[in-house]
């Protein structure tokens, strides 16, 4: 299997398909291919998970605990607009906008270095260096290995400039500071005008603490805040007291002046004047009780909030937590599943199920043959054969009487037959292999299903015709067709018919090894003209098939022109005097040019592929660039069969009166 990539260099890359491929049309995908899909990847995708949980009760068990402690401030307006409250007697009116200010000053710089010095976090060394979990100590080793491998210029992280004043304290607390308004938590509670503050710390103690200090900080800074604009309202007041009062003083003296100056005679003009006077004074009396009650309120704290709660010391870890952790490392091990089984889905390339064979190649399917294990399997007695074939051909030869030569058929011995064909007498094999009798220990097995198909398509194409010559081939070698060829030669000979089976693989001759058929003559012999036919064959007394091996030279090989010989058409010709089915062992199709060489001399070609070994584009090239033999090719047959993974592929197997029971892993009967 590791010389697809050579073979399939050899094939033309630019053949054109078979016809029949070429007019298959692919369906689009379906739901009910996706779960198949999801069915024959279930095991990437339950892996996937599995270490994805995995990972994440590993992350879990590795990482501190972190605590989480909150406080509510209910925040009013920090400063009252002074105008509003001089000039008019409604309320001040509350807008989000006022409460998302006051959310950032408590984001703000200040508010997080008045906290570090309130709290002296700065020298708290659990909050500025906090345990690390092991998964950020990998990915913090692997970035050290990369800044090492980097230059210099890319490797060198360029930190913050150190304060101009040099200070060190205050260096450290503007860095604690830094840290600390990354990790606090400010949110709005609801559509409310209260704000909760909170921090996640690996110390309990320290999450209150600060939580709490942030609430104070807050309160303290709005008192501030609130002093210094009374301050500054009480200045602005001072000023412009006395600009009213100067302003007054002038008005006052014009007054009099145009009185001096005019007497009683313009009484409409010094009205005004003095009503000016007046307007000043009031004025000046207005501003100058503001300004003693702003005076007043200088003196005490006014804060326009209060905390509503304050935090307690967390005795139960906010984080991480079990549940979340663990759906975040599945779903991430299954989003990995799902790119494996997408990876495997897309590199599918074998063939699986029948519909596979007859849309990439364009022949027919004839069926699955099921894998097994050499070492389970037992030779069956002649008893068995016979019971075996009586119930599967009533129209079936006692295998016994043909050996023996009792049948009708044989009574001529070396004579004539019935139908005028020549009998031949061939001796017994003395060794037989189970493997090659899996026909014959059930005769409901689907095994024996699949040869029986095979064997109608071959009459259903041939009708008419007396017997012929069929061919056993594949793409690549060990794809089983000597097994199928021994099997289904054995079936046609249990059954009564006059069967040969010829082992024409004569690189690699493995049936007449197993067999025990490796001393000469053989079919290459007959082929030069140096043995006759009879002495070459053998029989295997369990089902009296009739063989005809191709023994092993030591030393030497067999010329790879053999069958392109004029004897080898004499010698096939000969054969269908002799037998109603002449079987034949083909080397695979990749390997040699025997398949070609015999193909005039043969009626049918029978491919077996491996089921999920054979990529399908080989087969499909092979038989472009042959289409003399696809036209002869009766159809594939897919060996090595999983049977019960056939359901992952939407394939619902039935034969006969049978079906395969994955759960049971036996075919029963319904």
């Amino acid at each position: 299997m590791n010389d697809y990539q050579a073979i399939l260099r050899e094939v033309e890359p630019h053949t054109e398909a078979h016809p029949a491929a070429q007019d298959a049309s692919r369906e689009d995908t379906t739901v009910f291919d996706l779960l198949m899909a999801g069915r024959r990847q279930m095991w990437p995708l339950v892996i996937s998970l599995v270490l994805g949980l995995g990972a994440g009760v590993l992350f879990y068990a590795t990482s501190p605990k972190e605590y989480f402690a909150a406080a509510t401030v209910l925040v009013e307006d920090r400063v009252r607009n002074l105008s509003q409250e001089i000039s008019s007697n409604q309320p001040l009116v509350r807008n989000d906008t006022a409460l998302l200010n006051e959310i950032q000053v408590l984001k703000s710089q200040q508010m997080a270095e008045r906290v570090v010095r309130a709290t002296r976090l700065y020298e708290n060394e659990g909050f500025l260096s906090p345990r690390p979990s092991l998964a950020a100590r990998v990915v913090s080793g692997l970035k050290d290995r990369l800044r090492a491998l980097l230059p210099v210029s890319f490797g060198a992280a360029s930190g913050p400039a150190a304060p101009a004043d040099g200070d060190t304290q205050t260096r450290l607390i503007r860095q604690t500071a830094a840290m600390l308004q990354d990790r606090i938590r400010i949110s709005r509670l609801g559509r409310s005008f209260s704000v909760s503050i909170g921090l996640l710390d690996q110390d309990p103690a320290v999450s209150a603490m600060v939580a709490n200090a942030y609430a104070e900080a807050y309160l303290a800074d709005q008192s501030t805040a609130n002093r210094a604009a009374s301050k500054r309202t009480a200045k602005w007041m001072q000023q412009r007291l006395d600009e009213i009062r100067q302003r007054a003083d002038k008005a006052a003296r014009a007054a009099a002046e145009f009185k001096l100056r005019n007497g009683a005679s313009d009484v409409q003009g010094l009205r005004e004047l003095q009503h000016r006077v007046d307007s000043l004074n009031d004025l000046y009396q207005a501003i100058s009780k503001r300004y003693e009650q702003t005076i007043v309120e200088g003196t005490f704290p006014v804060t326009n909030g209060r905390i509503l709660t304050y935090a307690m010391v967390p005795d139960r870890a906010a984080a991480p937590k079990l549940a979340q952790v663990l759906g975040i490392f599945g779903l991430i091990g299954l989003l990995g599943g799902l790119m494996v089984a997408v990876m495997r889905e897309r590199s599918e390339v074998y063939f699986r199920t029948g519909e596979d064979v007859t849309h990439h190649t364009g022949l027919a399917f004839l069926g699955y043959l099921p894998v097994f294990r050499r070492n389970r399997l037992r030779m069956p007695s002649v008893a068995e054969v016979d019971r075996t074939a009586r119930e599967a051909n009533p129209t079936f030869i006692s295998v016994r009487k043909h050996a023996a030569g009792t049948d009708p058929a044989v009574k001529s011995g070396a004579g004539s037959r019935s139908d005028g064909r020549a009998a031949l007498r061939v001796p017994d094999t003395a060794r037989e292999a189970p493997e090659f009798m899996m026909a014959l220990s059930d005769p409901n097995s689907h095994y024996m299903e699949t040869l029986r198909n095979v064997h109608t398509t071959f009459e259903l194409k041939t009708v008419g015709a007396a017997g012929g010559v069929i061919a056993i081939t594949s793409a690549l070698p060990g794809e089983g067709t000597t097994t199928l060829a021994a099997n289904y030669a054995n079936m046609l000979s249990k059954f009564g018919a006059r069967t040969l089976l010829v082992d024409a693989n004569v690189h690699r001759p493995s049936l007449s090894n197993t067999l025990g058929c490796t001393d000469l003559p053989g079919i290459v012999q007959v082929i030069e003209g140096t043995a006759p036919l009879r002495e070459a064959l053998r029989r295997l007394p369990t089902t009296g098939l009739d063989f005809l091996p191709c023994p092993i030279l030591h030393g030497q090989e067999y010329p790879n022109d053999i069958f392109f010989r004029a004897g080898s058409a004499k010698i096939f010709t000969a054969m269908r005097q002799y037998y109603d089915y002449v079987i034949l062992d083909l080397p695979a199709l990749s390997t040699a040019v025997d398949t070609k060489a015999i193909l005039k001399s043969i009626d049918s070609l029978v491919l077996v592929e491996e089921w999920g070994g054979v990529p399908r584009e080989l087969v499909k090239r092979l038989l472009a660039r042959e289409p003399e033999i696809a036209r002869k090719t009766l159809g594939i047959v897919l060996n090595k069969a999983k049977l019960a993974k056939l359901s992952r592929y939407g394939e619902t197997l039935r034969s006969g009166m049978h079906f395969f029971n994955p759960g049971r892993k036996r075919w029963i009967m319904r």
